[in-house]
């Protein structure tokens, strides 16, 4: 069984390797996983397309405040790799339609999950959503030690509903990815990868019945948010504008049966939101955040059949929000020009998310076929510390741990194929969370149900089926592939900051086909 750089070397690909391509590249090919782009060259199984066809449902009220209890969508998406001589590519495209019910409290798209300086109303309203993502990657082999790749990653989404306020949301994300390997002899390996991103997104709305004066909020973060109505601005218009930076360094030596990489990595991320378009220009908030992080991979075999995996993942990440004081102000002499003079620019809200991970895989596999079972154990835990600067100084923290089983079985049952998962998860806090709220109009509605969410304790399971058959395409050999899968959670909590969540459950479910040339 080869790990690391070892397995790049093969030019064919056999047919039913296509059908576990993941499974496969993820034992012999220990980059992968990484930020690192240049681990498309020494993937075993790196020739094959797959067309996959996906429905996908999402019921039940355990969900973030700002999701939906009811949300269906739609998916079709290419996905392929391909070798030529020493160039590895990749590619693959995506298009989602989807459908979110009795959405609020957020009408962003594409932000940073922890900026809080998101624009929002509170009326329940039907979201329809297209979004349509592409990445291209290549990765080539110079010399014996050296290999350089680049990997482009194109995401864009639209959002819009028929309930005034009535927001559409446009937004997108544009990333370059450029890395490189050095295999510096048999036994050690030196990875060096980069990442440049973009952040575009414009929110506006349109009001239908003027009698009704409807609230836009725009929230700081812990509840606290200030306010503009359709009487102010009636379509109110938002844009952000964002970049990021990331490095990483990859560190690979095999010893024998043993193989471990460890990846260290570090990353920059600012978004900036103004209001009011071309009319004036209001300043919705200015969010930064800085991440370091820490992966290890540990991979080893105790006999023909078994290998091992542990893996460790750790991460700090701390943000900070700035808040601009303005005045609003006409201007007489120029037709009573509205613009907004800055007062002050001072901290809102700073924020630290310590977590660290832990989980042990075993595959038994013979030779390189593709695992006949594969069982996995993890566990982790996470601090989460927030301080909102208002009148006075409001602070929220709290500890939480999660841990998950999974088994996976693989029947190769002639000529069909067929895979089976079961797997369980559970999450819930350490000690005693401090809650605090700066506004207490939005306590009940709003700040309660999302602490209370991000504390709640919770237990669930998942499964997947998937049965594949050969065919043949105009003469190509490929598989067809049925599949469905679901993960169902459970609030198992004590209604401790709000009984929003009391009795209520999350299902999630994925079915579809694909077929894979």
């Amino acid at each position: 069984m080869g790990h690391g750089l070892y397995a790049q070397e093969s030019d064919k690909v056999r047919f039913i390797d296509r059908l576990n391509d993941k499974e496969i590249n993820f034992l012999d090919n220990v980059f992968t996983g990484t930020a690192n782009p240049a681990a498309l060259s020494f993937n075993t199984v790196h020739t094959f397309t797959r067309a996959t066809v996906n429905t996908h449902f999402k019921r039940g009220d355990f969900h973030v405040i700002d999701g939906s209890s009811r949300y269906n969508d739609f998916s079709v998406d290419i996905f392929g790799l391909k070798r030529i001589g020493k160039l590895s590519l990749s590619g693959d495209i995506s298009y989602i339609n989807s459908k979110a019910f009795d959405h609020r409290w957020n009408n962003t798209a594409l932000m940073t999950q922890q900026n809080p300086f998101v624009l929002a109303d509170s009326v329940a309203s039907d979201v329809n959503q297209e979004s349509f993502s592409m990445y291209a990657g290549a990765s080539l082999k110079m010399t014996e030690q050296l290999f350089t790749a680049l990997k482009l990653q194109f995401v864009t989404t639209s959002l819009s509903d028929q309930t005034d306020p009535r927001p559409k949301t446009n937004a997108m994300r544009f990333e370059a990815k450029p890395g490189v390997v050095w295999r510096m002899n048999e036994r050690n390996n030196l990875g060096f990868s980069t990442n440049i991103g973009i952040y575009r997104s414009s929110i506006s709305h349109t009001i239908v019945n003027n009698l009704v004066n409807n609230t836009y909020f725009l929230m700081k973060g812990m509840g606290d948010n200030a306010q503009f109505t359709s009487s102010d601005a009636l379509s109110y218009p938002r844009d952000y504008r964002g970049t990021s930076f990331s490095g990483s360094a990859q560190w690979n030596t095999k010893l024998g049966a043993f193989d471990n990489l460890i990846e260290a990595s570090f990353s920059a991320n600012s978004e900036i939101a103004e209001d009011g378009g071309a009319a004036y220009t209001f300043k919705g908030g200015d969010y930064s955040a800085n991440q370091i992080a820490v992966y290890d991979r540990f991979s080893f075999n105790t006999s023909d059949v078994l290998t091992h995996q542990l893996m460790v993942r750790a991460a700090y990440i701390f943000d900070k929000g700035y808040w601009y004081d303005q005045r609003r102000t006409v201007d007489t002499q120029h037709a009573n020009r509205v613009y907004y003079e800055i007062l002050n620019k001072s901290e809102v809200q700073n924020s630290t998310y310590t977590q660290a991970d832990l989980e042990y895989r075993i595959d038994k596999r013979h030779h390189e076929d593709a695992p006949i079972w594969t069982a996995s154990v993890n566990g982790g835990v996470v601090n989460q510390q927030t301080t909102h600067y208002e009148a006075d100084v409001y602070k929220q923290k709290f500890n939480a741990v999660h841990a998950g089983i999974d088994f996976t079985r693989r029947w190769n049952l002639k000529p069909c194929y067929i895979v089976a998962a079961l797997g369980a998860h559970y999450a819930a806090p350490l000690g005693t969370p401090v809650y605090n709220s700066v506004r207490g109009k939005l306590e009940d509605t709003f700040s309660r149900p999302v602490f209370e969410y991000s504390t709640a304790s919770r237990v669930g399971f998942n499964t997947r089926l998937s049965v594949s058959l050969p065919l043949r395409i105009y003469s190509t050999a490929s598989w067809l592939s049925l599949y469905a899968q679901s993960r169902h959670t459970f609030y198992t909590g004590s209604n401790r900051f709000s009984a929003f969540y009391n009795g209520t459950t999350r299902s999630i479910i994925d079915a579809g086909l694909s077929i894979t040339l």
